[in-house]
């Protein structure tokens, strides 16, 4: 889990109660409240409704604020009898409530945070994970429950290598080409990626502040080409440059 950047700490704690809830300082904010919202049931058992209106003792109140300085992904917690988090951008707010997810999972009954200040950032601004679905197939509801999982550690991509030589088939394009259908040759019907399901999977994945890249690998490993373009493939793997 990656540690926080800056932290004061006051005295006491805050504790969430059966009244507790997660207050919308900012319609943009909305989405990124439910996301904070599923992270506290998943990980912690605790169900708390997204509300607007004045905040109270044991609110988490969301934001967002004028904090360039702290970039897209940053943001600013007070832990006070409210927990209040200002972001420049929803993403930096989203990182806030998952912050603040992994700090109540440690408490042994999920739902005191120790007084303070935080301030947030990224070190490093591409963090990422690479899979291979071109050789070995996985199923798209699988991707999606890495992805989720990748952001609860605030990584922010996700790269598929969808052609390759070799692995469970001699070639393999992963996702549905309808204008060169013949490239998707020699896979499983139910193991090529739709267009639809996989536009689908990427807008899923933004939610959790994570994009798809999409790799296609050239010049070589690229067989796929000669399915659809013989005359462009040099031996059969590589591209003719």
């Amino acid at each position: 889990v990656p540690g926080i950047r800056e932290w004061k700490g006051h005295t006491g704690s805050f504790a969430l109660t059966d009244g507790s809830r997660i207050i919308v300082g900012d319609p943009a904010l909305q989405d990124t409240a439910l996301q904070v919202q599923f992270y506290f049931l998943e990980m912690l058992g605790r169900n708390i409704p997204v509300a607007s209106g004045p905040a109270r003792s044991g609110d988490l109140v969301m934001s967002l604020a004028e904090l360039p300085e702290l970039g897209d992904e940053g943001y600013a917690v007070e832990i006070a009898d409210q927990v209040t988090v200002r972001a420049y951008r929803p993403k930096g707010a989203l990182y806030a409530g998952v912050t603040l997810t992994q700090m109540l999972y440690q408490d042994s009954g999920r739902s005191r945070l120790p007084k303070g200040l935080i301030r947030d950032y990224p070190q490093y601004e591409v963090r990422s994970c690479m899979l291979d679905v071109a050789r070995f197939y996985m199923p798209l509801d699988y991707l999606g429950e890495i992805t989720r999982y990748m952001a609860y550690f605030k990584l922010n991509e996700i790269r598929l290598h969808i052609n390759d030589n070799g692995g469970e088939s001699d070639i393999s394009f992963r996702v549905e080409s309808k204008r060169y259908p013949q490239i998707n040759t020699g896979l499983k019907a139910d193991e090529i990626y739709s267009q639809e399901d996989y536009r689908n999977y990427q807008k899923d994945a933004l939610k959790y502040g994570i994009e798809v890249v999409t790799e296609i690998d050239t010049p070589a490993h690229s067989g796929f080409v000669k399915l659809a373009r013989p005359d462009l493939s040099l031996d059969g793997f590589h591209i003719d440059l």
